[in-house]
């Protein structure tokens, strides 16, 4: 037989967890600068995605290219042209490609890449290789690589990585985001009604950039800045997206909570059954531990352990019960018996030494509760005239 219970400090830790997640959890429903806050972090790691996404797309075009260029022969004939062709249509990262001779020739995989880009040109350079360029109505921006090979340079537009798919299900004019770097801006949202809103009506400025704040600024490759603007109604349609989830693990986390209490009440209330039982069947029994003193080389004195023995023999170890004894109250009468046996054994030990008083002490532990217990004397003093027994055979060791 084993008792089992949920220690105290995993109780008070799984209790404080629950509680502070539902706390959370409550005001996250019914707080919009709260939901602010976790709609950034979401956006933030949802980008950093994105962005390390783009930096894979570049690293397996690089492998790529360094392939074809040993295929081409630099001369933008129909050769290389289709080898610019056979690449970009098997390579889905790559949006249109071309090559740039060191003499000047320029060829490409027959893409009108002149519509792609914004006129006049606008771009941020990350890196002498990657350069974000912006489209031709400045609604997203190109991501540009350029690698010099054997006979020139091989420009590649990678293709646009998925929308955010925060962003995706937010109302278009509800944020908007900006590239900033080589004093240009690029710009992905809906210009015309979300710059109205985030920015009242006025032109986007250095001074109203400072004013309002954006929800989120990252670092790109240390040479541009990402800013996210949103207005309230992003954030509203983003906290009614995330409710359902929200109610869902509110109600996981309250059903944990109620188990958890309940688990401790009846494990509380088992536990003191079987000890209160346990008391009246006589299965809690003393051992005696020498306590020899080193000097005269000699015992002087036994330390009662208490043991728990059930009807099939096995013995449980105090550690497994006195702290749930303690905590339920079933310390006290548990005391109070040992000391009643341990007082019968004494006597039993003076018959067999012909009734003299033994010369040495038992040493019974006391918590504190037992200690303050007005009964612990009377009690006491009872057992010691009942079995006959000396006072200084019986000590006592606050634990």
């Amino acid at each position: 037989m084993k008792l089992k219970r949920l220690s105290f400090t995993f109780f008070n830790f799984a209790i404080s967890f629950f509680a502070i997640a539902i706390i959370t959890i409550l005001i996250t429903l019914s707080s919009q600068k709260v939901s602010s806050k976790i709609f950034k972090y979401h956006l933030n790691f949802l980008e950093n995605q994105r962005f390390y996404s783009y930096i894979n797309e570049i690293e397996n075009t690089s492998i790529l290219l360094d392939n074809l260029q040993y295929s081409l022969s630099y001369t933008c004939d129909q050769h290389d042209i289709t080898e610019l062709e056979k690449i970009s249509y098997y390579s889905p990262q790559i949006a249109s490609i071309q090559l740039t001779t060191q003499s000047g020739k320029k060829c490409s995989d027959h893409r009108d890449r002149s519509t792609l880009h914004s006129h006049p040109l606008q771009y941020i350079l990350l890196d002498p290789q990657i350069m974000l360029i912006a489209n031709k109505n400045n609604s997203q921006s190109i991501v540009q690589y350029n690698k010099n090979i054997i006979g020139g340079t091989i420009t590649v537009d990678i293709v646009q990585q998925p929308s955010n798919a925060l962003l995706a299900e937010l109302p278009k004019s509800s944020w908007l985001q900006m590239i900033e770097g080589n004093q240009t801006t690029l710009i992905t949202g809906d210009q015309t009604t979300a710059i109205s809103k985030i920015f009242s009506n006025k032109k986007i400025s250095a001074t109203i950039q400072n004013i309002i704040k954006p929800i989120l600024t990252m670092s790109l490759n240390n040479k541009a800045w990402l800013k996210y603007y949103v207005t309230d109604t992003a954030i509203d349609s983003y906290q009614t997206k995330i409710r359902p989830y929200l109610i869902f693990l509110l109600a996981l986390f309250t059903t944990a909570l109620i188990y958890l209490c309940y688990r401790r009440y009846h494990s509380a209330r088992i536990i003191k059954f079987l000890v209160e039982n346990a008391i009246k069947q006589n299965h809690l029994i003393p051992y005696y531990q020498a306590i020899v003193d080193a000097k005269k080389q000699q015992i002087c004195g036994y330390e009662v352990l208490i043991r728990w023995e059930t009807k099939k023999g096995k013995v449980i170890l105090p550690d497994e019960f006195i702290p749930q004894c303690e905590a339920n109250g079933v310390i006290t009468p548990l005391t109070f018996q040992l000391i009643n046996r341990v007082a019968k054994d004494i006597r039993k030990l003076e018959m067999l030494h012909h009734g003299k008083p033994l010369p040495y002490y038992f040493s019974i532990n006391l918590s504190a509760s037992v200690l303050q217990d007005p009964e612990l004397v009377k009690i006491t003093r009872n057992a010691l005239l009942h079995y006959k027994v000396k006072a200084h055979n019986l000590a006592f060791e606050l634990t």
